[in-house]
């Protein structure tokens, strides 16, 4: 949609200070009764309003992210650009008479973060349709809209916000404050771009929590959340003129302080004066456990903040790991969704990474309902790939950041893709196939010898990522198993599509890739690739590659270690292999491993979220190693869905009983309705229950091995 469809005759208007955090007021009259009142609204960097002083929405720190227009950035590639404009129902807002919306602005990701090219300065658009008895009216805003600067004085996304409250009259959100003697807005530059309105979920307040006292370090008091989390103090003054500082941080240091190393940069600051006011942040989040209050002021919350998705799914079993994995994996996921995008971190990066999220958004899917969320998402990587080369970005939108071309690039098919898996919505398939294709042009063109082994000039070509020691797997290795893969995918999608006149040549390349594969990695006199280094056995078993004994080689190399020696990806598919070739006790053994590192180790730790690396270093808030979840689904519960499947309409039940695993039951949502199984142990006879909805046909093997098929909705028990 253009500017007109949206906002009519309404006006982009700013501060005359562009370094300000203003507040601008659109003022209007109502002489007659209104039926309906709906506002589009687009405020840039970040915004909040208020109608009639009253904040007319429970949603945070809008709009949702997006490639907003084209700003020369990265050089040299050609996206495609959106903004997502917010519509409301203000209808019990508007009264009759004078009437004022209040829009307050940050930075957000439109005005820039630190290390990154901003796209413009901050900004207003809006438009108030109003149906009254005598017709329709419009109000938007104009070069006679005012503003003032608010208590905000300084904002930035991913570290700060800086707040003066001695001067803020809070009057100034309403109609009856009288803005005659302040100044009037100024033009600001049109956004360029194509509007759109989105079902994705919103960030909201999910739950309160009230912040335990942990200690006192110097004239400041330490707080702990109980949990790792994506959230915001609230404050309030105690009526005495003062500066209060918040610190934050992820741990704590031997003297009881938040560490410095695990703040991530982030920090608050509010100068307050006599009258008690409440503090809290306006444009942005924290992620934290532990944060110190210094300044006259008391705690009265703390707001736990991230998209507002369900959970869809439970899990629980007889051992404290696997359900550890579950839920800090669901509470490190959720930490990780604002803005709408899924993120690295919340904290020192929050970018959608796009290795990242298509490596969990399996897991995601299975754990949370992601349909809208992910179908944002998906436009997010189509938008920025480049329209000359067909190279997907490492992050969508779009942040300047690292990554690799297999790894990350396949965003573009396997995001599509898993959504028609697990949601049967086969929607976005032939809308994205082409930029599928066009991506593969683009690894075609960065290969050697058949193997990925390039990315864009100037920027990084990563394989494997977050090993415990130096990655050791070359990346063309891994890139190039990205690429079969999603190669692998795109053949069945073309087939569904009815593309098959496309399939020879991606079969083609295919075998081309392998046998490239083959030449430069695999070793004939012991049938292994790469030494059996960091699991690189399993990504070439995965793809089809190697023979029994590679496979017998993986398995014992795996029984003997005992724990990961591998990164992000690694982790994933390790995991996944064992499970297939029947070895769900090596899983179970690595997965609740805890030395000498591993989910058993973070879990005695006491972690709350799950790390960016094996060991103590930078983030603990990374959703990456929380791909394995899935398996807790598919092999521990065994609930896998059939090959030729989508949407759950097709699938086998059965679970993996497992020594040193005495119960285990959990459910999933799926378009067809919750399945749930559990099973238990008792006296050396294993009792399974299930549950299956309508319109799901199941496969189930019983504890004694017998096959029983369900063709209609069922709840059972086995012995």
């Amino acid at each position: 949609m253009n500017h007109n469809e949206v906002f009519g005759n309404a006006e982009w208007v700013k501060a005359k200070e562009t370094d300000i955090c203003p507040l601008i007021r659109t003022n209007f009259e109502v002489n007659c009764k209104v039926k309906k009142a709906t506002l589009n609204i687009l405020g840039l960097g970040t915004y909040v309003f208020f109608v009639n002083g009253k904040s007319a929405t429970d949603e945070l720190f809008q709009p949702i992210n997006s490639n907003y227009e084209h700003r020369d950035f990265p050089k040299g590639e050609v996206m495609a650009v959106r903004a997502y404009v917010n519509t409301y129902d203000v209808t019990d807002f508007i009264k009759e008479g004078r009437n004022t919306i209040a829009t307050m602005l940050g930075n957000g990701w439109y005005d820039g973060t630190r290390q990154e090219k901003p796209f413009g300065e901050k900004k207003l658009c809006l438009s108030l349709m109003l149906e009254t008895e005598d017709g329709v009216e419009f109000v938007g805003t104009s070069l006679d809209d005012k503003y003032t600067e608010t208590f905000v004085k300084s904002s930035n996304l991913l570290e700060y916000e800086l707040h003066d409250y001695t001067d803020w009259d809070e009057a100034v959100l309403g109609c009856d404050f009288d803005d005659s003697d302040l100044p009037k807005v100024v033009a600001a530059k049109p956004l360029e771009t194509e509007y759109y309105f989105s079902d994705c979920p919103r960030d909201k307040v999910v739950e309160i929590y009230t912040p335990k006292v942990i200690g006192k370090v110097g004239n400041a008091t330490v707080y702990d959340t109980g949990l790792n989390m994506s959230g915001i103090p609230v404050l309030r003054s105690l009526g005495k003129k003062c500066k209060i500082k918040i610190a934050f941080s992820e741990e704590l240091n031997e003297n009881g302080d938040v560490e410095e190393e695990h703040s991530m940069w982030q920090w608050f600051e509010a100068v307050v004066g006599d009258k008690p006011v409440e503090i809290k942040n306006i444009f942005s989040w924290y992620a934290f456990r532990y944060f110190k209050v210094e300044g006259e002021a008391e705690v009265v919350s703390v707001l736990r903040t991230h998209t507002d998705v369900d959970v869809t799914s439970s899990f629980d079993s007889s051992d404290p790991t696997l359900n550890w994995i579950y839920n800090t994996y669901l509470n490190t996921q959720r930490c990780n969704m604002h803005h709408g995008m899924p993120s690295d971190c919340p904290h020192f990066e929050r970018r959608g990474y796009t290795g990242d999220g298509q490596l969990t958004c399996r897991s995601a899917m299975h754990i949370l309902d992601m349909r809208a969320f992910y179908t944002k998402w998906m436009e997010d990587i189509s938008d920025c790939q480049d329209r000359l080369t067909g190279h997907i970005q490492y992050t969508a939108p779009y942040t300047h950041s690292g990554g690799g071309p297999g790894g990350w690039g396949s965003a573009i098919v396997v995001l599509p893709y898993e959504m028609w898996k697990h949601y049967g919505d086969d929607s976005s398939l032939e809308r994205f196939y082409p930029q599928m294709l066009h991506y593969f042009e683009y690894l075609e063109s960065h290969s050697e010898n058949m193997l990925v082994n390039s990315d864009t000039p100037g920027e990084w070509c990563l394989g494997e990522w977050c090993t415990p020691g130096p990655v050791e797997l070359p990346a063309p290795f891994v890139n190039n198993y990205f690429y079969v893969k999603a190669l692998e995918k795109t053949i069945e999608i073309a087939r569904h599509i009815g593309k098959d006149e496309d399939i020879p040549l991606l079969e083609k390349r295919m075998a081309e890739r392998k046998n490239a594969i083959m030449v430069a990695y695999y070793n004939p006199w012991d049938s292994n690739f790469i030494g059996m280094r960091q699991g690189s056995n399993a990504f070439a078993l995965d793809i089809g590659l190697g023979n029994e004994k590679t496979v017998k080689n993986f398995i014992e190399y795996y029984d003997k270690l005992g724990y990961y020696d591998t990164g992000i990806f690694g982790t994933d598919i390790v995991t996944r292999k064992l499970f297939e070739y029947g070895r769900a006790d090596i899983a179970f053994k690595l997965l609740t491993a805890s030395e000498p590192h591993g989910f058993g180790k973070w879990q005695k730790d006491g972690a709350t979220t799950l790390w960016e690396y094996w060991f103590d270093s930078r983030s603990h808030d990374h959703p990456m190693f929380g791909a394995v979840t899935t398996y807790l689904f598919e092999y521990i519960l065994g609930i896998k869905q059939c090959k030729d499947s989508c949407g759950f309409d097709r699938i086998t039940i059965s679970p993996a009983y497992v020594d040193g695993l005495d119960y285990v039951k959990g459910h999933i949502t799926t378009v067809k309705g919750i399945i749930s199984v559990s099973y238990k142990k008792t006296n050396g006879k294993v009792t399974i229950y299930l549950d299956i909805p309508d319109g799901v046909h199941a496969d189930v093997t019983t504890p004694l091995g017998y096959r029983v098929e369900v063709n209609k909705a069922t709840k059972a028990r086995f012995v």
